[in-house]
């Protein structure tokens, strides 16, 4: 590896460490409740946005309905994607 170059490419959606706390906050508060509410304000300290809409999705049941209607991943990512870019509600 030492012989050839290595290039590193940042991801091509900015906003996937914010989209991937809020998904692992909501799980958190779903199946948890405050029980580990503690593991969460940890990530708020790495990942402010993802925490913040990971309680937002949590609290308005956003997440649970897309889950309802059978939503695609791409979708869901999309909506949440608005959230984090201050797009409305998602």
């Amino acid at each position: 590896m030492s012989r050839k170059p290595i290039r590193v490419f940042g991801p091509e959606r900015a906003d996937l460490e914010t989209i991937l706390g809020a998904l692992h906050t909501e799980f958190v508060l779903r199946d948890s409740g405050e029980r580990y509410r503690h593991v969460v304000e940890a990530w708020a300290a790495v990942v402010p946005e993802g925490v913040r809409l990971g309680e937002q999705i949590f609290q308005d049941g956003r997440l649970r309905r897309m889950r309802e209607v059978g939503a695609r991943a791409a979708e869901v990512m999309d909506r949440l994607s608005a959230g984090v870019n201050g797009r409305g509600n998602g």
